[in-house]
């Protein structure tokens, strides 16, 4: 595929099951080419916070300029555990809940971003809308759409409120004090700057 012309017309390639084993080999595979990289975490390893700490070292050595996002796979997760989502409740109440904690934390620090889990169930809006908020609240910055219906549920959710656009705004002016007041809440622009810019970068595409 790297070799096909054709190439030139895709930016890059989803990689499905993706483990420390697989990053010397999308290294070799991918030299000499333009193509990014979404590798999605789904395989048992995941559970361990010590191998996602190896994956995240060996993804900034090898393959940093090429990952655009690491996706989550949360039904393939479940399957690991024998489980399927409940249809009451979010994914963050299931054992996943802690494996999204877990990677938002240990990729989020190694400079990665991450995407949400899909939700299945295609008849239940309001439950897609709970979970979207606990994506933004863990940092996700997308989900995996597996019905047309849930495209403009997700656009929405990931839209900026006019608050957090006018802190974020304040936050990263260069006049900006070391620490004040903006709605009732404490603003310092040495912490939040990295918040701020995450802010204004899903305000320009949402």
């Amino acid at each position: 595929l790297v070799e096909w012309p054709l190439m030139s017309l895709i930016d890059g390639l989803v990689l499905p099951k993706f483990t420390l084993h697989d990053v010397a080999i999308w290294q070799h595979l991918l030299q000499g080419s333009h193509l990014r990289v979404m590798p999605t975490l789904e395989s048992k390893e995941v559970f361990d916070a010590g191998a996602m700490t190896e994956l995240a070292h060996a993804l900034q050595q090898d393959l940093n300029n090429r990952v655009l996002v690491l996706r989550i796979g949360g039904n393939d997760l479940l399957s690991c555990l024998g489980l399927r989502r409940s249809k009451s409740y979010t994914l963050y109440q299931s054992p996943v809940g802690y494996v999204i904690a877990m990677l938002s934390g240990v990729m989020g620090a190694a400079g990665f971003s991450l995407t949400a889990p899909v939700c299945e169930l295609i008849n239940q809006p309001k439950l897609l809308q709970q979970e979207l908020v606990l994506d933004i609240e863990h940092g996700l910055v997308g989900k995996t759409a597996i019905h047309p219906t849930q495209i403009p549920i997700i656009h929405q959710a990931l839209q900026v409120n006019a608050s957090d656009y006018q802190a974020a705004r304040l936050i990263l002016n260069d006049t900006a004090p070391a620490v004040f007041s903006h709605n009732g809440a404490m603003c310092e622009p040495a912490t939040h700057e990295r918040w701020a810019r995450r802010i204004l970068e899903r305000a320009y595409w949402y």
